[in-house]
Formats: C-alpha cells, sequence, structure tokens
C-alpha cells in the first residue's frame, strides 16, 4: 500500500501547475501560449510510494535559468530556428521576419537572455526562476499536504494509532 493518496498528489500538482502558469505570466512569458498549454501531471504509483511528475515543454527550462551569451552561441542554429518560429507565429514574414529573428539572435549572442529591455514585459521583475519561485513558495503547503494524508494513511487505512508525528521534508 502507498503512504499517499493518488488524490492528494493530483492536488499538490493541479496547485503547482496553477501557480507555474500564473508565474510564466507575471514574468512576461505569454506570448504563445505553449508552454503554459502544454503542462501536464502524471502520478506514479510503486511498490513505495507515490510520486507525482510535471512535464512541460523543454523550452520552459531555459525560461528559469536563463542563458549566458556562450549557451546562446553553443545552441547555434537551433537557437535561431527558435526564434524564427517565435516571430512567424507573432506573425512576421519575409525580411522583417529574419530581421527580427537576426536581430534578437545577436542581442541574445552579446548579452544573454533574459535580455535587459526584456524585463519591461516582467509584472514582477523577474524573467527567470519561475520554477524555483513556485516550489519555494510552495514548499510549506506541499510537505503538509503530504503529512497530513501520510498521518492519514498510517492512522486510518493501516489502523496504526501511536505514530509519533515529526515534520517532513520535501525536496524537489
Amino acid at each position: 500500500m502507498a503512504i499517499l493518496h493518488q488524490d492528494t498528489v493530483n492536488t499538490i500538482l493541479d496547485l503547482l501547475i496553477k501557480k507555474f502558469k500564473e508565474e510564466l505570466r507575471n514574468q512576461g512569458h505569454v506570448s504563445t501560449g505553449r508552454l503554459e498549454s502544454s503542462f501536464e501531471a502524471k502520478v506514479l504509483i510503486t511498490g513505495s510510494g507515490v510520486i507525482g511528475y510535471v512535464y512541460a515543454e523543454g523550452y520552459g527550462l531555459t525560461l528559469n535559468t536563463g542563458l549566458t551569451p556562450d549557451q546562446v552561441i553553443a545552441r547555434g542554429q537551433d537557437h535561431l530556428s527558435g526564434l524564427i518560429r517565435y516571430f512567424q507565429f507573432k506573425g512576421l514574414s519575409g525580411r522583417e521576419l529574419f530581421r527580427a529573428a537576426y536581430s534578437t539572435w545577436n542581442a541574445h549572442k552579446t548579452v544573454g537572455m533574459p535580455t535587459p529591455g526584456s524585463f519591461s514585459f516582467s509584472r514582477n521583475g523577474r524573467r527567470t526562476g519561475w520554477i524555483d519561485v513556485v516550489l519555494n513558495e510552495n514548499e510549506e503547503f506541499v510537505r503538509k499536504e503530504i503529512e497530513v494524508d501520510a498521518f492519514n494513511v498510517l492512522e486510518n487505512d493501516l489502523g496504526i494509532e501511536s505514530v509519533k508525528r515529526e515534520p517532513i521534508k520535501v525536496y524537489f
């Protein structure tokens, strides 16, 4: 028997996804909506417990950490191709499309990502760290949900009444 109920893990994951989306919006990362619509929660039940996963578009990790100029240069054509797709989505075409993509690529190669100018799109002063911020701000909620459910499983499902209650640590 798992030490947590699947519903508890689903509740936690749903809250985290909601908070991830809010933080992305507040950081100004909602231009296409592709990342926001890609979030998916999965729960894996194993013999020793319940594990929750949140999946999303891979470029979300780049938005979390940012890129140094060297990292942009190392990505080369892949980075440029992503910018071309982005500006196509924004409705640009022809010379205007390539001018915008190459101009942005050159800025990224010079100062990294995010660029200083991109902070004008942020409502909270941040352009990176959306995953870290949400996990740090919600660690106590996650810990309490897990703790309450784990003790309920022990006491109600397994009939163990004298459980020593000690705070647990959550690792993300």
